[in-house]
């Protein structure tokens, strides 16, 4: 479900971002259900990154426009600030892909807010109905978008490992992954997993890092879905019956996991790929 495109390197890449990511959002979300929609800049160097955010920053260029267009001067601000070009690059997609949906669901720019409300914890607050989750990590950027109930999608490239997590995570998650002490690639992958589950899961309840990562318990196997095993009590979908909870199969090296408290949701992605160019011999 990627579309790949390749691009100039480095003096095309922004404007050929600005309008694929155009073409990514005129693709009609699933308002029964929930809708990701994610962005790989795959292969991009440091030129890249530093040609990308100083396009992006400069509200003169022809790569500032539709969705792009949409960025506030506080987001802007806030990605000048970044001391890495690709921390700059994600939080502008990021934040176009939130505002770029948004309009067309709400029907228009003019009801978008300047200053996006977000709870104590930093998620995005729902707008006319609305569920909004954005995440990023390493080339990739998600958005996932949902009318039914509140949602959260995580991406990892990088995750903790065992040491890490086993003083945090619920006891029988715990005993999982130490069963698999001489198989390190297989515990690798559950780590990854595991990580990318439970911050899919906080961030559907809104919460952040503030919740316990020991007070809900996912599956580390394999399972395309259907992973919480015990939900978290202490928030406020803690009473929810049924979750609907997925990886989204992407095949990118990178871990996508799906999290919203209502049971039995359609969960589809559609995503953009860009690369660079490959030289001519």
């Amino acid at each position: 479900m990627w579309r790949v495109e390749a691009v100039p390197a480095p003096e095309g890449v922004a404007l050929a971002l600005s309008g694929a990511l155009d073409a990514l959002l005129a693709q009609e979300p699933d308002r029964d259900g929930v809708s990701c929609f994610g962005v790989a800049l795959d292969g991009f160097d440091d030129r890249h990154w530093a040609r990308l955010r100083a396009a992006l920053l400069a509200s003169e260029t022809d790569a500032v426009r539709g969705a792009m267009a949409l960025l506030t001067a506080d987001e802007r601000a806030r990605a000048a600030r970044f001391v890495h070009a690709i921390d700059a690059v994600r939080h502008l997609v990021g934040r176009a892909l939130l505002r770029g949906m948004a309009a067309r669901l709400v029907g228009g720019v003019r009801r978008l807010p300047e200053v996006w409300p977000t709870n104590p914890w930093g998620k995005p607050l729902p707008l006319d109905g609305f569920h909004f989750s954005v995440a990023h990590s390493g080339p990739e950027i998600w958005l996932a978008v949902c009318s039914r109930t509140a949602v959260g999608i995580d991406v990892e490239q990088a995750f903790p490992t065992f040491e890490d997590l086993a003083t945090v995570v619920h006891p029988a998650e715990r005993a999982e992954l130490a069963r698999m002490l001489h198989l390190e690639s297989e515990r690798a992958a559950s780590c990854q997993r595991l990580w990318v589950r439970k911050e899919a899961v906080i961030k559907a309840a809104g919460q952040g890092l503030s919740m316990p990562l020991d007070g809900f318990r996912v599956a580390v196997d394999a399972r395309g879905d259907g992973w919480l095993l015990q939900p978290p009590a202490d928030s406020e979908v803690g009473r929810v019956v049924g979750w609907t909870t997925c990886d989204l199969a992407t095949g990118s090296g990178c871990a996508v996991a799906v999290a919203a408290p209502a049971p039995e949701l359609r969960v589809n992605w559609r995503g953009l790929r860009l690369a660079p160019r490959a030289p001519r011999p």
